[in-house]
This record gives C-alpha cells, structure tokens and sequence, in this order.
C-alpha cells in the first residue's frame, strides 16, 4: 500500500519502508498513520528522505514571533478583584453541559453563576459543581423538569438561600451572597414561553416585587423572561442593563435589572457554543477603571425597560406568605395567578 493510499486511514499495525523517493511530508504521513507506537515498525531507514516543506518552515517561524491574538471580554477576565462577578446562562441542561462550563475560561473566573433551564431533578446534581455552594429551584415533574435555575457560588463568596418559587412555567431563586465587600440578593427568573405575558407580570408582583421592597440591601434581578427587553413597556424606575442579543436569534431573552447605584454594575455578553443564548456577565463594585479598558465590549449605560416596578409596587405588595426553600405542592399550585 503507498503512503498516498493510506493518508485518509488509520491503521492497527504499520511498518514503513523509507525506502525511496519521498516529496515533503511524506515521512510524516506514513508515519502518523499507526493507533500504536508499539505496532510501528520502520525499514529502510534513510534520514534524507525526512523532508519538510520550507513554506511550512517559514509559517512556523512567523507564528512563533507574532503576538498571541488577545481574549476578548478582558475587564471580566482581568478584574483583580474590585468587583462581585456574576455569570448567567441558560445552559439547556445543567447536566448534558457541565464538563462545557467546567472548561469555559469566563465562567470559571465568576464568584456566582446563575444557570437557567437546568432541567435537574433532586438526585442528579452533576458532581463537577460539588466545590461550590448550590442552590436549586428545579421545574416541576408535571412540566417533565423542563426549566428549572441553578445558583452556584465559589467557596469565597457567603451565600445564603432566601426564597424560592416552583411553577410550573416559573421558578424564581433568591439568594443573598456576601464577597469583596459587598452584599447583593439575587433574584434567578425562569419564565417559560408558555406562560403569558399577563401572568407573568402578576407572579412578578406576587413574589418577586416584595422581595425587593422588604430589603435595604439591593438586588440584582437575572434570569431569562423569553420577551424581547428591546420590546417591553419602557419605565424609567428600573434600568435594564443588557443592551446586546442574547440569543442567537437577536433577542435580549436574558434580563440583568439592578436597584443599586447605576454606577457600580456594568454587563458583557459573552458568546457561548454549546447554547443558543449567550453568557451575561455581571460586575457589581468598582467597575468604572475596568469597564474603560474596553468600552466597546461593555453595556453601560442601558436603555430602560419595564417588567416590574421597584418603587410604585412597594406600597402595594407585602411579604410572600412562602419562604420556603422547597415548597410544597398545594403552595406552589396555588401560587399561579388565575387569569
């Protein structure tokens, strides 16, 4: 069999004969060709016919001497510690994707990751999350687990679960997390497109809104609403802080609403290969020296965007009567606004 034969193959147990005439490459082809090095035997030994295209050499040589290509993203990547960072994601499957975000360079750098379409059950938390604290809010079985938010936070970061919601086209995770001198709740949303627009907003002034008006300490609302924020009715009390698709499809699916001082939040999206939305991340501290670096890949200022109300609900809503982290079933059930 010739080499030319062989290049497309890989074979069990391979000896090569050298013997002849060989163009560039050709050594390396036969040789490359065996499973095993065990089971590779060479004949006819010649070093003269070990050849290597001088192009190839002189493209080596100009690749070794260029700069690296810089990572994108770099003020989340290269923030020395002056903020919180938070990641969120609709992973579509916590478990199918958890070696996917083990080995993503910007998610392993978050103190706190956000996960939504986790579709976990009680018994099937992926064991590469088990360095950190997590927190479930899992989709119901009747919704076959579709949906369902997942908060992780870094064995750094105190964190502590709230609050928690189970719909069955909702879930909303609340955990307040304390690390480099500040302290936030996080309110995780799933919302599933099937569940209207009109409840949507009840639920949200039900369970969401006197959370955060029963707290001095602020909140980052996250999480994924499935409505355009580009389309929404805009109010000027709460500002959307994504102003970039977060979906393949062009959408801000993904929310970040913040009731904390404007000037400490700044959000990146962050493309992401193994989900149709992307990564937002989230910086909350000191982000205005970082967030210059590279203004071009940050989103401050946002424009604004109305989904709830902090400030005109708080006078109207009052304390959720469920603050169990694991409701029970007539609770959850009966949390569904009738329409």
């Amino acid at each position: 069999m010739t080499i030319h034969k062989c290049q497309t193959q890989t074979l069990n147990f391979v000896v090569v004969s050298l013997k002849g005439r060989f163009g560039p490459g050709q050594a390396y082809v036969a040789l490359s060709k065996c499973k095993c090095l065990d089971n590779l035997f060479i004949t006819d030994f010649d070093a003269k016919n070990i050849k290597v295209n001088k192009s190839g050499l002189k493209a080596l040589a100009t690749m070794k001497n260029e700069q690296p290509l810089p990572l994108l993203h770099q003020p989340w990547l290269n923030d020395k510690g002056n903020s919180l960072r938070l990641a969120f994601l609709n992973t579509r499957s916590l478990q199918k994707h958890a070696d996917d975000i083990v080995n993503s360079i910007y998610l392993n750098v978050c103190d706190v990751a956000v996960y939504a379409e986790t579709r976990l059950q009680d018994d099937n938390v992926p064991d590469q999350f088990s360095h950190g604290r997590l927190f479930c809010a899992n989709a119901p079985r009747q919704h076959n687990y579709i949906g369902g938010l997942a908060i992780i936070a870094s064995t750094d970061v105190v964190a502590e679960q709230v609050f928690c919601v189970t719909l069955e086209l909702f879930q909303l995770l609340v955990v307040r997390v304390s690390a480099k001198e500040e302290v936030v709740n996080i309110l995780a949303v799933y919302r599933s497109p099937a569940l209207s627009i009109k409840l949507l907003h009840q639920i949200i002034d039900k369970h969401l809104c006197p959370v955060i008006a029963d707290s001095s300490t602020p909140s980052l609302v996250i999480g994924d609403f499935n409505v355009d924020a580009r389309q929404s009715t805009v109010q000027t009390d709460v500002i959307q802080q994504v102003n970039s698709a977060t979906h393949t499809g062009g959408a801000i699916l993904d929310h970040v609403y913040w009731t904390g001082e404007t000037d400490r939040i700044a959000t990146e999206v962050v493309g992401c290969h193994w989900s149709d939305h992307n990564i937002v991340a989230v910086r909350i501290g000191d982000v205005v020296a970082t967030a210059a670096q590279d203004s071009s890949q940050v989103n401050r200022p946002p424009s604004t965007s109305r989904l709830f109300t902090s400030a005109s609900s708080r006078a109207r809503c009052r304390r959720p009567e469920q603050t169990s982290s694991t409701p029970s079933k007539s609770s959850a059930s009966s949390a569904v606004p009738s329409s």
